[in-house]
């Protein structure tokens, strides 16, 4: 989810030549933006943006369809869809959508930009977040389909403030959230622990048998969640890839230590569905095969049982 970030120039006005290489859109934005915010690198520009995230993100619906991405080390969710509405509280240091697929908590948001990149595979556009260690944890990408006329006013509206600070400041030290959701947290009585390939063989039974999976991904400050029947299943090295023409996942296989079935209650208080629940060397939960959430989930613990047992 990273790119290089070394600058050669450090305004628009010392490499006007340059951004002619990253297209018109580029070129249009790049008229509205005080050169301060933007840096230039081996194949991409960047345009740095300011860190009022309940006012940036309230307005991105608005871009109409984008692809979505959430990421981490272990696994990386992408959905091609409208941004979703999201609703904010505690004083905006968190946020939700009302489908239950965002997940955002802010207090480990520290920056954001509008990258363009231009690669082997051409030109591409897309908004990214960072955590306050660098690592980018969410990004926002420009379809065919994206409102192009919106964006150049979004990205201008958004820019980042001179003399404004582009960092959060924390109160709360890094680490903190979603705790709960480390592997000592399970009890022994209500999981089962299955082979790290077991991950792979789920999906390649729910290509097979036609079934919708839900998956999700996360890290300190926003979880992601989807549904999708795979279409395809590609391996490439120690990463695989499932999805469909609209959602996509990726994750590393090897990356995966230790990995469980969990079995917890209905919301409804019915039957038990059960879960697969990935985490890392260090007990970090990383990426989860859930009951699809936009389909029935009947038979489903059958169903999981029955292809993630390696015989």
């Amino acid at each position: 989810m990273d790119h290089e970030d070394k600058p050669l120039h450090s305004s628009a006005e010392d490499c006007t030549p340059a951004y002619h290489r990253f297209g018109d859109l580029t070129r249009r934005i790049l008229e509205g933006i005080d050169p301060q915010n933007v840096s230039f690198g081996r194949g991409y520009c960047a345009i740095r943006l300011w860190t009022e995230w309940a006012q940036m993100l309230n307005t991105v619906p608005d871009l109409g369809e984008v692809f979505v991405v959430t990421g981490n080390p272990c696994a990386i969710l992408g959905h091609t869809r409208d941004y979703p509405a999201l609703e904010f509280c505690r004083a905006f240091r968190h946020a939700y959508c009302g489908d239950g697929t965002f997940d955002l908590e802010f207090v480990p948001w520290a920056s954001a930009s509008f990258v363009t990149r231009n690669g082997s595979g051409g030109v591409s556009h897309f908004v990214e977040f960072r955590d306050e260690t660098n690592a980018v944890i969410h990004k926002v990408c420009l379809t065919d389909n994206t409102a192009r006329e919106r964006l150049v006013d979004w990205v201008q509206y958004h820019q980042a403030i001179r003399g404004v600070s582009s960092g959060s400041e924390s109160p709360f030290p890094p680490g903190r959230w979603r705790t709960i959701q480390q592997r000592h947290w399970f009890d022994y009585n209500e999981i089962e622990t299955v082979h790290p390939l077991a991950v792979k063989h789920l999906l390649q039974s729910a290509l097979e048998e036609s079934r919708s999976v839900g998956v999700v991904v996360g890290n300190e400050g926003i979880v992601q969640s989807g549904s999708f029947i795979p279409k395809r299943l590609n391996p490439a090295q120690t990463w695989v890839f499932a999805g469909d023409e609209r959602v996509g996942i990726h994750f590393d296989q090897t990356a995966l230590c230790d990995v469980i079935i969990h079995h917890s209650p209905a919301p409804d208080g019915g039957p038990s569905l059960s879960s697969v629940k990935c985490f890392d060397g260090e007990g970090c939960l990383r990426l989860a095969i859930t009951p699809p959430f936009d389909a029935s989930s009947a038979g489903w613990n059958e169903f999981l049982a029955k292809a993630t047992a390696m015989t």
